[in-house]
C-alpha cells in the first residue's frame, strides 16, 4: 500500500468518526450510553473509554513507535470526558498522522524496520494498517454497545462513506 491508499483509508475513518459523532451528539440515550459499562475482557469497557483507547493507540504508534518521540502520559489517562473534547483530540492526533504520512515517500511506507509487535518485524505500512484495523475492531464494539442500549448505530460500510 502506498501513501494515497492510506490517506484514503484514514479519510474513511474520519468519516466514521464524524458519523458516530452525529449519533452520539443527538441520540436520545447519549448520556446513558457514554459511560455505561459493559461486559468485556478489556479495561476499555465504555464507549468513551473505547474511543479514547483508539485515539491513544494511534498517538502511541505514530509518535512513539514511528517517530521515537516519548509521551509523558498516555492519551487514555488524559482523555476528554465528553464527545466534543474527545473528537477534538482525535482530530489533533489524526492531523499528526496525516503530517507523518506527508513526510514519507511511498518507498519508506513499505520499508521494513526494527519495530516489533509480537514476533514479526514490521513495515510502516503494517503499523499504519494496524492503526486502522484496531480502530475498526473497537468501532465494532461501540456499535454493539449502542445496539444493546437501544440506539440504532450508523452504517459504517466503506462503500457508503469513502467519499462522504
Amino acid at each position: 500500500m502506498n501513501k494515497s491508499d492510506f490517506r484514503r483509508l484514514f479519510h474513511y475513518s474520519d468519516n466514521c468518526w464524524s458519523l458516530l459523532g452525529e449519533t452520539l451528539a443527538t441520540g436520545p440515550l447519549v448520556s446513558q450510553t457514554w459511560n455505561t459499562r459493559f461486559d468485556t475482557t478489556s479495561q476499555w469497557n465504555t464507549v468513551r473509554l473505547l474511543l479514547a483507547h483508539t485515539i491513544g493507540a494511534e498517538e502511541r504508534l505514530i509518535t512513539v513507535r514511528l517517530q521515537s518521540i516519548s509521551l509523558p502520559v498516555g492519551y487514555e489517562e488524559r482523555a476528554a470526558l465528553d464527545w466534543e473534547g474527545l473528537y477534538r483530540d482525535h482530530q489533533t492526533i489524526r492531523a499528526a498522522t496525516y503530517a507523518y504520512l506527508d513526510f514519507l515517500t511511498d518507498a519508506a511506507v513499505e520499508e521494513e524496520t526494527e519495530w516489533r509487535i509480537g514476533h514479526s518485524a514490521l513495515t510502516r505500512a503494517d503499523i499504519l494498517f494496524h492503526i486502522l484495523n484496531h480502530e475498526n475492531y473497537h468501532r465494532g464494539q461501540v456499535v454493539m454497545q449502542l445496539q444493546r442500549l437501544g440506539i440504532d448505530p450508523p452504517n459504517f460500510d466503506y462503500v457508503l462513506l469513502k467519499e462522504r
